[in-house]
């Protein structure tokens, strides 16, 4: 029986006094602020949400955000509450007076599930006290929509008691964290006719980007195919840029809206873009060559034709009917989100100069393409450009320098860039605007704490006024006291191009990331300003309103320079060298390199690319963590990003966890642990939820020689939590099931340099320790160890009447094999035949699911007539003695080789990994251990065989009891071959409980 939430006295307490003074609030003069703080404010405290910031954190990380603001066609408007798991919004409650009656009420309602479904929010909640509403917003809204559209439940307050259970199990804060709200909204509520925001816009961009292909490449029969592509791009991100300002009161609202009257659209609204070129100056709309600016003009866009209802059909989609779309209330990352999925289609021509539009290799061989998780973004810049700013002055962060070196669709940059922004506004608002009260705006002592300030006229094309002076960085925008919030606070249009243009630096190889990197963060330059805001810099500035960012993001192949042509004795074609895209650091980021390099790397590098011939040799050349049998691009593009770092610079990735334990990365890891501190590594488990069985390990770096003093915070996520959302919501939280503190020489100590899963030092001694048993060359000598036939279990033939049998990994228990299946022995590969399959052995099955207790499972096979599947490993003993296979089963299955195995986590049990277990001496005249173990083997084998014959529950039960008791006698042994004291061996069975 599950367990049952009771209704907290305080819930019931605020009930009675609703009850006993309803009259009154239900008066008009009883307002919506005076119910907040009355009784929604205690209502969600007993919902075990920070209401107050009792815990004290930043703007940007408060659990739960008091009037919210978002910015709607230029009026700011403020969400009641935003509730929040590190700083991610999960759902948000719009709050009415109680004279407002809920159940009939339209317009609240459709307010509310369009902010929650532009935001991505599964569920959110309409409210008075008196009434509660719960809707889902994972549907669109459509003509016709009333208030109890999508609405899942209703009730009053005297339900409160009675249905505490289920509010509290869907929308407290611990049952979030357990997962119990998104479990809910993804099963409870009705799915028909649901999509999210992302999906519907990806949909729509997809729609538009094949009739565009299509249109333009029959209208413009000399274009190629990257033109095509830039071009179609490119105009995708003008009008999905103009149509989002007109939300945001930047530009007047129906402006695209207008070009559906009459004819001639593109030649118009080439118009617009010019207008937009002139206001804006962002490389986004760049058509005519300036002064001082070193990017390429677009002059093929405004050459092309393209038909009416083309761009017609498009510009519909963008306004009300056809659109469900709020784009002011979209988050950045939503719209990440599916540009990193646009981005893995490309457009290529047919021979008849049709457009197609189709996979990128790459994102095929990968499954898909696989979006960084915001919490993980916010952790990792948090961490480490926080680290970086820690003690500053704004003057002091001017210099600093944050590279993401495969920066795709902008991620983890804009994260970044608005970590900086609160930075700056909070840093203001401490030490700026109490001088600016106290000294006044033009004091020295307010210009000595701003930043220099940045000219940026030789990079925009005009110059400033003459006589302009340099603006403050923050200005107040709310009305209310200086108390109210911070978020009235805001930083200048100025400010935040300077920040962005000194600080934010970003490579990727694809053309069209960059682009769509450029308009996201040219989108959060302007995320918090107007159309007037916008004409007054003009006025004011001679400076338009966005900058350029042609020098801070770029487009290249961050591991390969151009002296890989060094070695060619016929150079590449033009066309070779476009798709390898060689980039040059030192001449395109000379002004960094040489003053050290970056001070901070970040991101998620790519975890499979392929690499061509000339590339891998190049690679081979250039970077140790390519001397591997298998070169990952991810464990590359770590080595490169340290190379970027200045002295004490951090670097901090999400990455596969492979990179900790990989025979393939040795040469990485002792890079790292000789060269490096390690700040902190935590294993994530499975964090993309569509991506279930990898295994991601996020960690910082910092270019500091280690010392023998220096210690590593190692955390992990239980591997026991199946749901990636639920790992989300704990990494949000910083909810870690363990953490431990490790001296970074006991790791450089380890062999091969592997980095265990139990890092406390206690666990590493008592690993060193069964280590020191271990005669690897002895095992070699007398066992063979092999992997199974190549091929899938689907394709197995079976071949009844014969004498062979084949087995796979569902035949294997502990112990004991199953018969498995017949099959022709002459399918098989002859020389495992020979030296395996006609012998007595031992079958292990690989593990994939890491969340399972039991690491190995091995079965003991005594015919010599069975073969089994290459998801399975074999160990034959060399002279074929069979108390020597039983001895080793025995230190196979014990909990503590279990133990061992549970530290080394690997996603693959082969050879190498079983070769490098540390199995201790077998000595066949210790009568006392080597004849005691197979003693104990033989008597759980005759116990599973008569459970297997077993008919009563009792004798069932019985069974069962003497396995464990047996099992537990086989542990003993174990631990005493191995020399284990009392105090380490509870430490084990606490470790794998």
């Amino acid at each position: 029986m599950p367990e049952q939430i009771t209704c907290p006295d305080a819930i019931r307490s605020l009930v009675e006094r609703f009850e006993y003074h309803r009259p009154a609030y239900l008066r008009g003069q009883y307002n919506e602020t005076q119910l907040r703080r009355e009784f929604l404010d205690p209502f969600f405290r007993a919902l075990s949400w920070d209401v107050d910031n009792q815990a004290g954190l930043s703007e940007a990380y408060k659990e739960v955000a008091h009037e919210d603001p978002i910015r709607i066609r230029g009026q700011t408007n403020y969400l009641d509450y935003s509730f929040r798991i590190g700083g991610v919004r999960k759902f948000i409650v719009e709050a009415k007076k109680p004279s407002v009656k809920i159940r009939d009420d339209t317009e609240s309602a459709l307010q509310l599930r369009k902010y929650a479904w532009n935001s991505k929010l599964k569920l959110s909640i309409l409210t008075n006290f008196e009434e509660f509403a719960v809707y889902d917003c994972t549907k669109p809204l459509r003509r016709g929509d009333t208030a109890g559209t999508a609405r899942v439940c209703y009730f009053t307050y005297s339900e409160y008691p009675e249905k505490w259970n289920w509010i509290a199990k869907i929308f407290s804060q611990k049952c979030i964290l357990k997962g119990a709200f998104d479990k809910y909204a993804d099963s409870e509520t009705d799915k028909k006719g649901t999509v999210g925001v992302d999906e519907a816009f990806l949909a729509d961009i997809e729609v538009w980007r094949e009739n565009l292909a299509r249109n333009i490449a029959l209208r413009n029969p000399s274009i190629t195919v990257d033109e095509l592509n830039m071009a179609i791009q490119r105009t995708i991100d003008r009008i999905i840029f103009l149509r989002i300002s007109e939300d945001r009161g930047i530009e007047p609202y129906g402006t695209l809206q207008r070009l559906l009257e009459g004819g001639q659209t593109y030649s118009r609204l080439c118009g617009l873009f010019r207008h937009a070129d002139d206001k804006y100056n962002s490389g986004l709309f760049f058509f005519q060559k300036e002064r001082g600016r070193s990017e390429e003009a677009d002059t093929l866009t405004p050459t092309l034709m393209i038909d009416d209802d083309v761009l017609k059909a498009i510009i519909r989609r963008l306004y009300f009917p056809e659109s469900p779309y709020e784009f002011s209330a979209i988050p950045a990352d939503i719209l990440g989100h599916v540009y990193e999925q646009f981005l893995g289609k490309i457009i290529r021509l047919t021979e008849g100069h049709h457009a197609k539009v189709e996979e990128k290799l790459e994102i095929r061989k990968a499954g898909g393409v696989y979006y960084t998780p915001t919490y993980i973004v916010d952790y990792i810049v948090r961490q480490s450009v926080g680290e970086i700013v820690r003690g500053k002055t704004p003057k002091e962060v001017s210099d600093i320098t944050i590279l993401d070196p495969a920066c795709g669709s902008g991620s983890f940059l804009l994260g970044a860039y608005q970590f900086l922004l609160n930075w700056h506004r909070d840093w203001y608002i401490e030490h700026l605007v109490p001088t600016i009260k106290e000294k006044g705006a033009t004091s020295s002592e307010v210009r000595a704490l701003l930043p220099p300030a940045r000219d940026l006229s030789s990079r925009q094309g005009r110059e400033r006024r003459q006589g302009a002076t340099q603006q403050l960085p923050i200005y107040k925008a709310g009305n209310g006291p200086e108390t109210r919030t911070r978020s009235d606070w805001r930083l200048t249009t100025a400010e935040r191009k300077r920040i962005l243009l000194n600080n934010v630096y970003g490579v990727d190889i694809d053309p069209q990331a960059v682009e769509v990197t450029k308009l996201s963060l040219l989108l959060k330059v302007l995320e918090d300003e107007s159309q007037e805001g916008v004409s007054k810099q003009m006025t004011l500035f001679a400076e338009r309103a966005l900058p350029s960012l042609h020098e801070n993001i770029k487009c290249g192949n961050s591991l390969v320079a151009s002296d890989i042509y060094d070695d060619f004795s016929i150079p590449p074609s033009i066309e070779g060298r476009k798709k390898l895209n060689a980039f040059d650091w030192a001449r395109e980021f000379a002004g960094i390199l040489q003053r050290g390099g970056f001070d901070v790397v970040i991101g998620n590098p790519p975890w499979g690319s392929s690499f061509s011939l000339s590339e891998q040799e190049y690679l081979k050349k250039n970077y140790s963590a390519a001397s591997g049998r298998n070169i990952n691009s991810y464990a590359v593009f770590i080595e490169f990003g340290l190379r970027m770092l200045t002295k004490k610079g951090q670097l901090s990735y999400i990455t596969p966890d492979t990179l900790l334990r990989k025979d393939d990365h040795q040469s990485l890891r002792n890079l790292i642990l000789d060269h490096y501190s390690i700040v902190e590594m935590i294993e994530t488990g499975p964090v993309f939820p569509n991506v279930r069985d990898t295994w991601a390990l996020v960690f910082r770096l910092m270019n500091e020689k280690p010392t023998d003093s220096n210690v590593i915070t190692h955390r992990n996520i239980s591997r026991f939590v199946v749901s990636a959302e639920e790992r989300l919501n704990k990494f949000g939280r910083e909810e870690w099931d363990h953490t431990s503190q490790v001296p970074q020489y006991l790791w450089k100590n380890r062999p091969n340099q592997i980095i265990g899963y139990l890092s406390s030092i206690e666990d590493q001694q008592i690993i060193s320790k069964i280590e020191n048993c271990d005669v690897r060359d002895a095992l070699s000598e007398l066992f063979g160890v092999s992997r199974g036939e190549e091929g899938s279990k689907f394709s197995l033939q079976e071949c009844e009447g014969s004498d062979f049998w084949m087995v796979i990994p569902n035949d294997i228990e502990r112990y004991n094999v199953r018969e498995g299946i017949q099959i022709s022995k002459n399918t098989l590969i002859p020389t495992k035949v020979e030296k395996y399959y006609t012998h007595p052995k031992i079958w292990i099955t690989r593990i994939q699911k890491m969340r399972w207790k039991q690491r190995l499972v091995c079965a003991f096979d005594e015919r010599q007539n069975s073969a089994g599947m290459k998801t399975l490993q074999t160990i034959v003993s060399n002279k074929d003695r069979k108390s020597d296979l039983i001895f080793l089963l025995g230190i196979l299955n014990s909990k503590l080789m279990n133990y061992y195995c549970t530290n080394f986590l690997a996603d693959d049990m082969n050879k190498s990994y079983l070769l490098k277990l540390p199995i201790c001496p077998i000595d066949h005249a210790d009568v006392a251990h080597y004849a005691r173990m197979n003693a104990l083997i033989e008597e759980t084998f005759d116990l599973n065989q008569h459970l297997s014959s077993a008919k009563t529950e009792h004798d069932k039960t019985f069974i069962r009891r003497e396995i464990e008791a047996t099992d537990k006698r086989i542990d003993a042994l174990v631990y005493e071959l191995y020399g284990l004291s009392e105090e380490e061996i509870k430490m084990i069975e606490l470790a794998i409980q």
